[in-house]
Formats: structure tokens, sequence, C-alpha cells
């Protein structure tokens, strides 16, 4: 309990010193903070009530963390979405973005003949 006091203490001091109100700080940072909090809820009982990842051999024990992790991001995005789309829209253009840019550098590297710049 402690903790959610502090960090609604921490949350109004941020916003003031950051000239916001705290409304509307609290409006941004909500639907990642639920949907963090129900990502966990499906899988903190999910690991270790049923799958025990940990106890497995190697391969298998990977590939059953790597199924967390997609399951996790789903849960996530999902109520992310559910709770304002914008977000997650911004969030996977911006995810595209990056990718385009990246795709092109790697183009641009292979054409030039010159050793890249550090800018």
């Amino acid at each position: 309990m402690a903790y959610v006091l502090v960090a609604f203490y921490a949350t109004a001091s941020a916003a003031r010193i950051a000239g916001l109100q705290p409304r509307i700080l609290i409006q941004g940072l909500l639907p990642p903070a639920l949907a963090s909090a129900t990502m966990t809820a499906a899988l903190y009982p999910l690991e270790h009530l049923a799958i025990h990842a940990d106890q497995r051999g190697t391969a298998v024990g990977l590939s059953l963390l790597v199924t967390e992790v997609i399951l996790g991001a789903a849960i996530y995005l999902a109520v992310v979405y559910l709770l304002d789309p914008a977000l997650v829209m911004g969030f996977l253009h911006n995810i595209k973005g990056a990718w385009k840019g990246r795709a092109s550098a790697e183009v641009g590297a292979k054409a030039s003949p010159l050793p890249p710049t550090s800018e």
C-alpha cells in the first residue's frame, strides 16, 4: 500500500515540476500501467502454477519462455489498445519507421564506398 501512495505523490510532484496537471499525466500513464498489471495477473500464475519453464530442459525451457514473452506482449498490446488505440497505433508506426530507417541505412552503407561518419 505504501508503494501506491508513493507513486501518487511522485506522479503529482512530477506533474507539478513539468508544469502539467496531474490528471493529464495520470491519463498518459494509466493505460500502460493497467496493461502491465493485467499481463502480470495472467502470466504469473501461468508460469508458477502450470508451465515452470525454469524446471525444463534448456531447449524446451527457452521455447516456453519465448512463448510466454510473445503471449505477454500480445496481452499488453491488446489491453493498451482497448484503453487507448492511438497509443498502440503510434507505437506500431514508430516501429515501422525505425525498421524502414534501418533498412535504408543498411542499403546506404552497402552503396557508399566511404566509411560511415559519426554525428
